[in-house]
């Protein structure tokens, strides 16, 4: 099965425009819909995947798979280029994520746990901690 980041963005711009429906004026007897998908990935994965966040350079996405408490890396082709699975008693872990994980530049990913303030690089070793 795989996964397609497209449909987060077809069902939010499916809501806006049933909620403008709401507010158009009476003299419109018809409302035409065009849906045209601008830009879209697949990626390999059985899981529920989420998009978190879009790397400043636009080279990487963040998604996350809550049911595996996972985090992926993934590049613009649909590549999984990293796997982070950080939560628990791992030395380099977070623990429990009080927050999203997110880029931190180009080169990092920041993310809140219950062991602190953690970066890690984009090949998953811990970097920084606070």
């Amino acid at each position: 099965m795989k996964t397609n980041l497209t449909d987060i963005f077809v069902v939010a711009y499916l809501m806006m425009n049933i909620f403008a429906c709401g507010t158009s004026s009476e003299s419109e007897s018809e409302t035409s819909w065009t849906l045209e998908v601008v830009d879209s990935i697949q990626v390999a994965h059985l899981g529920e995947m989420m998009l978190l966040d879009i790397s400043p350079n636009e080279d990487y996405f963040l998604t996350a798979d809550y049911q595996k408490n996972s985090y992926f890396l993934v590049d613009p082709s649909g590549e999984i280029i990293q796997e982070y699975n950080k939560s628990g008693d791992q030395p380099d872990s977070f623990g429990f994520a009080f927050s999203e994980m997110s880029f931190w530049g180009d080169t990092s990913v920041f993310v809140i746990g219950s062991k602190g303030l953690k970066w890690y690089d984009l090949s998953g070793n811990e970097i920084k901690i606070i």
